[in-house]
């Protein structure tokens, strides 16, 4: 690489780093101070161009020293200072050169103070076969393509028996400079300010108080160290952007009304000290119990990572993407068509699967959901497989329903999985690595202004990934599988579980399954039809129920879901018209079948898709 293109080089090829990882090898000033220092062709911060170091030019003295090196000698002279990566390191290799010896005879100059303060005479030696020439000051500089300047600083340390060593840009002005123990009291003030954590995006994210900002918090420093008025506003938020990474207020989506009631009676003026005590209480187990979830992810990650017959997945569906996605204000108000993206990340690789379509292929519904996983399973798991790990929110009507359950227990039945763990989340603490993967294709949505059809929602995001982890799969509504009326003729919609049979148990003591009462369900081929339950992850309580009737073999349903196409409310047909005279002629085929397609009857035509 030349070296008055290396800094333009490092700018334009230096990939975007990481925060919190400094590259400082590739800073400009740091490139520039390399070229300086190894004698090549640099611009100075003033944009002024420097050319590179050579061999000067013959001493023509009587000795005729710069003659008495060849020019291949001289070059491995030159090439041997200049491979020396330091200022310091060159300066000790030129002052091993240096010899310094007593003034044996000194003449009367009374005038001459400069004659007065010198005590030594300076001889120059360059390496030549292994040994040391001596040479005249002029060809030693001209061979090492050094200043006089230089070699003087260097000759009066070897003088007083000093080590040169750089002190250039190491002085720090005392009017400009903050004392390190003012900036030490300010951060013990910031971090004096409780904050509060959300795990929403890619990384946990710290957040004080909303009603806070940093004005008041400076006024509040001053106030408490009035010895520190020295320290101004621009000092403080410059020193609190550039050592904290904290915001003020937190986004509602990460609250939870167990914890906000409870935060509340604790926080209330009205309740006595007895009630608080007993409502932190509950506040600990509540949030206690809310981390065992993601403590099970991490010890399930680990626990298949040299598994090969082990496998895990998070499933969620997206926020629903609106289509058209156009910068126009009239839009808003219409009802507009939805896509619906339903992520399977696998936590053994942080691979992700889209399953992308809109409203008018499918519903968001248990059939689309246990559709997308066997087909998950079919496609993208392998054969191997026979222990599975599935975490998902409590979503009664997605993830948390009789279908899926039965359909998980006719998984084990068939015997495609000997053992199927299913764990579901405490309501509001249902954070999943699905939920990173939203955010990235959020992030790159956001940089789009106008999108017309789906198939450009799945070009951002695959495109959304850096590392080309995310993938997308075009559902069609053949892949919908009816499920919902398969399992009624196969299993129970209720029963009470296996230790609270017979009549010993009282009435009021016996357990009946409920989905929505339980966090974790366990499903073994070794014991086909039933299923256990915990009320909590690894809860204490555990309740078996035998959902099968009979012993009937089960097989999986093949008939399909919906016909050929999924009609969409005639309400929203009618907005759709009135949205195409925004919409450009190239994508009105799309949105003209959409019109095109059988509208509902009037028995279903007050139920929404959505």
């Amino acid at each position: 690489m030349s070296s008055d293109n290396e800094c333009e080089n490092v700018r334009n090829d230096a990939k975007k780093r990481k925060k919190g990882v400094k590259n400082e090898e590739n800073y400009v000033q740091n490139v520039r101070k390399r070229q300086r220092i190894s004698g090549r062709e640099y611009t100075t911060q003033k944009n002024k161009l420097v050319q590179a170091k050579t061999i000067g030019e013959n001493c023509r003295c009587k000795k005729q020293c710069f003659n008495k090196t060849s020019e291949d000698q001289r070059q491995m002279n030159f090439d041997k200072l200049y491979s020396i990566e330091s200022k310091n390191g060159q300066d000790i290799f030129l002052q091993s050169l240096i010899s310094c010896t007593e003034i044996e005879r000194r003449r009367p100059r009374v005038d001459d103070e400069r004659s007065k303060s010198r005590f030594g005479s300076y001889t120059y030696y360059v390496e030549v076969n292994k040994k040391t020439l001596q040479v005249c000051k002029k060809a030693f500089m001209s061979i090492f393509a050094v200043s006089a300047k230089r070699i003087r600083r260097l000759s009066y340390l070897k003088q007083i028996g000093k080590v040169p060593k750089d002190g250039r840009g190491k002085e720090v002005t005392s009017r400009r400079a903050i004392d390190g123990n003012l900036c030490l009291k300010i951060r013990e003030h910031i971090e004096s300010f409780d904050v509060k954590s959300v795990h929403y995006g890619n990384s946990e994210k710290k957040y004080l108080s909303a009603s806070l900002d940093i004005k008041q918090m400076h006024k509040m420093f001053l106030q408490k160290n009035p010895e520190c008025n020295s320290i101004t506003y621009s000092f403080y938020r410059k020193y609190f952007k550039e050592n904290f990474s904290l915001s003020f207020g937190r986004p509602q989506v990460d609250t939870c009304s167990k914890c906000e009631e409870l935060n509340a009676k604790i926080k209330s003026n009205f309740l006595c000290e007895s009630a608080k005590r007993v409502a932190v209480g509950e506040l600990l187990v509540h949030k206690t119990r809310a981390k065992k979830f993601y403590k099970k992810i991490e010890q399930v990650k680990n626990d298949i990572k040299n598994k090969q017959n082990a496998f895990a997945i998070c499933i969620d569906y997206m926020q629903n993407l609106p289509l058209p996605h156009i910068p126009v204000q009239e839009i808003f108000y219409y009802r507009q068509l939805w896509v619906n993206e339903f992520c399977v990340h696998n936590l053994k690789t942080d691979a992700a699967v889209f399953y992308s379509y809109h409203e008018g292929i499918a519903n968001k519904g248990p059939n689309e959901v246990c559709s997308f996983l066997l087909h998950y399973m079919e496609h993208f798991m392998p054969s191997a497989v026979d222990e599975l790990h599935i975490f998902s929110d409590g979503c009664a009507g997605q993830n948390k329903n009789n279908t899926v359950v039965r359909f998980l227990m006719a998984l084990t039945q068939t015997h495609r999985f000997q053992k199927i763990y299913h764990y579901f989340p405490t309501r509001g603490h249902s954070f999943l690595p699905c939920d990173r993967d939203f955010g990235l294709v959020k992030r790159k949505i956001k940089r789009y202004d106008r999108v017309y059809t789906p198939e450009e929602y799945e070009n951002i995001i695959v495109a959304s990934s850096y590392f080309s982890k995310i993938s997308v799969f075009k559902v069609t509504t053949q892949m919908v599988i009816d499920f919902k009326t398969w399992w009624t003729r196969l299993y129970k919609k209720n029963c009470i579980s296996i230790q609270s049979l017979g009549k010993k148990v009282p009435k009021d003591k016996k357990v009946n399954f409920n989905v929505s009462l339980f966090q974790q369900f366990y499903y073994d081929s070794s014991n086909p039809g039933v299923v256990q339950t915990r009320e909590y992850i690894d809860g204490f309580l555990k309740f078996d129920f035998k959902l099968a009737i009979g012993r009937e073999n089960v097989l999986l349903p093949t008939a399909q879901a919906y016909g050929d196409k999924v009609p969409i409310n005639i309400k929203k047909i009618e907005d759709i018209k009135k949205v195409m005279k925004h919409i450009s002629t190239e994508f009105s085929t799309f949105y003209n079948d959409i019109i095109n397609w059988p509208a509902k009857s009037s028995e279903t035509l007050e139920e929404d898709v959505e």
